[in-house]
């Protein structure tokens, strides 16, 4: 009998999923929820709810290049990569590799 597909298994698997998830998506969460604290430090209770972090995020003219930049890359690349995909299938399709 396979591990993984008896009931046990499967509940180990689904245990382990969670505790995968929780590592990835919590600091996630963390970094969110401190993002509108109002404190310099952030800590424990909270001192207040600001927005003020981002406004200062959006008004710094290198942070918004940078974020023009990474979004010409990335549509650069989502067009050129299906494009070469493309002729590279067309390529190899024509010697029938």
């Amino acid at each position: 009998m396979n591990v993984a597909a008896s009931k046990t298994g499967g509940r180990l698997l689904g245990g382990y999923f969670v505790l995968l998830a929780v590592f990835l998506y919590a600091p996630l969460a963390v970094m969110i929820i401190f993002a509108f604290d109002d404190s310099f430090v952030q800590t424990l209770p909270w001192s207040g709810f600001t927005t003020k972090w981002f406004s200062n995020a959006f008004s710094n003219e290198e942070l918004i290049g940078s974020l023009e930049r990474s979004v010409w890359i990335g549509v650069a690349a989502a067009i050129l990569a299906p494009l070469l995909g493309l002729v590279t299938a067309g390529g190899m399709a024509a010697r029938q590799v």
